[in-house]
């Protein structure tokens, strides 16, 4: 039976790096491991490294065989327009979207999120721009795209493949993502012809916030999330 464990956001790539060290040191061999996130390369700082390359390193090390790795940006290909930094900008463009329904779909924070680095709180606008993405032709020529070794990992089984898809339930890319990865996975997995079994590492909120509802941030830009809105976020993903 193959096994596969999906990453998604910064909290399931934590799991996935517990997972790692946890192999190595009781001595068995990873599940195929993939990693989803729109932050995978770039870290806070210059000297920073992301947990997805932490998870490289880790990967690298210390196995029996080589461990399968793939990685993903939740984020449409035409996000790579220098002028598209925003949620608006990057849905604005669709033909007959037009300014009225975006705005009242999505609040003024929801528009404004800044997806190139990820979607800071906001599930909908996560889930809204991987349906983006999925819409978008597969590279075949890709060996390291998630959607194309998924394709490859499930079609290659012997009929039979557990996932555990790994993530939060209040912040933004893995309540947003996880839900419509799992429907896109069993959409694959019945035209495949696979028995697939989805099971969930999902982690509730562990930390609270430094600035507390209704307080005024000393810098705006910093407050795109507030903690009723990670409690939210909990709720509707359990739901």
């Amino acid at each position: 039976m193959s096994r596969i464990l999906i990453a998604v956001g910064g909290s399931g790539q934590h799991v996935m790096l517990s997972y790692l060290r946890l192999a190595r040191l009781c001595g068995f061999s990873p599940a195929r491991l993939a990693t989803v996130d729109a932050d995978l390369r770039v870290g806070r700082q210059n000297a920073d490294k992301t947990t997805a390359q932490l998870i490289e390193e880790q990967a690298k090390v210390s196995f029996p065989g080589p461990v399968q790795l793939a990685t993903l940006s939740p984020l449409p290909q035409g996000l790579v327009a220098p002028n598209v930094q925003t949620f608006e900008e990057l849905i604005h463009p669709a033909p007959g979207f037009e300014s009225e329904l975006l705005r009242a779909l999505f609040s003024q924070s929801q528009r404004s999120v800044k997806v190139v680095n990820g979607f800071h709180g906001h599930p909908q606008v996560a889930a809204t721009t991987f349906k983006m993405m999925l819409r978008e032709p597969v590279p075949q020529n890709d060996p390291s795209h998630l959607l194309a070794c998924l394709e490859q990992w499930v079609g290659e089984g012997d009929g039979s493949i557990d996932v555990v898809l790994a993530g939060s339930t209040f912040g933004g890319t893995g309540s947003g993502v996880m839900p419509v990865l799992a429907l896109h996975l069993r959409a694959m997995a019945q035209r495949l012809g696979v028995r697939m079994r989805i099971g969930g590492v999902i982690q509730v909120r562990w930390f609270d916030l430094t600035l507390p509802d209704g307080a005024a941030p000393a810098e705006p830009a910093r407050a795109d999330v507030r903690t009723s809105d990670l409690d939210r976020n909990s709720s509707c993903l359990v739901e």
